[in-house]
């Protein structure tokens, strides 16, 4: 089964795809506009094109953050809930299952830990120990997590299981 992960961000997402038999493809896309709205219409184009394209028979995102701290105003949280519902409406419009999952759980699948030290920098580790190409932007690592946590519960767990098991031998071996 062919799987789409995402990771919202405020300025890009990372996505990756691919039906776990290898690595991901990873890209990162943004949406800049002079609105919020005019952001979540060119989301939706984009993501509807990349089903259409792909073909996914899951698209797992990253859930959205609904708190507000010294790292993330209102608007970084209304616009993580927006992309989210978005995504949600385009996957049910074209009847492709969504499903989310909180950063702390795909984190423990992918990392071993769900709350490390720096967690762009241990996901944009993992991939490279890995060997998926992530061009060192975090968006696209932290989503290779959340594609690697998809399969591993609803697509092709074996293939994925296997990939992170290598990186676990490769890890050893240094």
């Amino acid at each position: 089964m062919n799987v789409i992960g995402i990771d919202f961000a405020k300025t890009q997402c990372g996505v990756a795809m691919g039906d776990g038999s290898g690595p991901p493809r990873t890209t990162s896309v943004q949406f800049r506009q002079p609105t919020r709205g005019k952001v979540f219409v060119a989301f939706q184009d984009w993501l509807r094109d990349l089903i259409l394209t792909e073909q996914p028979g899951l698209v797992m995102c990253e859930a959205a953050l609904l708190h507000v701290d010294k790292h993330r105003g209102p608007d970084t949280a209304r616009m993580m809930v927006g992309l989210s519902a978005h995504a949600e409406s385009v996957c049910a419009r074209r009847s492709v299952l969504q499903r989310d999952v909180q950063s702390q759980t795909w984190r423990k699948a992918f990392l071993g830990t769900g709350r490390p030290t720096d967690p762009k920098q241990a996901s944009l580790r993992q991939c490279e120990l890995l060997g998926w190409p992530t061009g060192g932007i975090h968006d696209r690592a932290e989503a290779a997590g959340v594609w690697a946590y998809a399969h591993i519960h609803h697509g092709n767990s074996r293939g994925v299981m296997q990939m992170l098991s290598m990186g676990s031998v490769k890890r050893f071996a240094q």
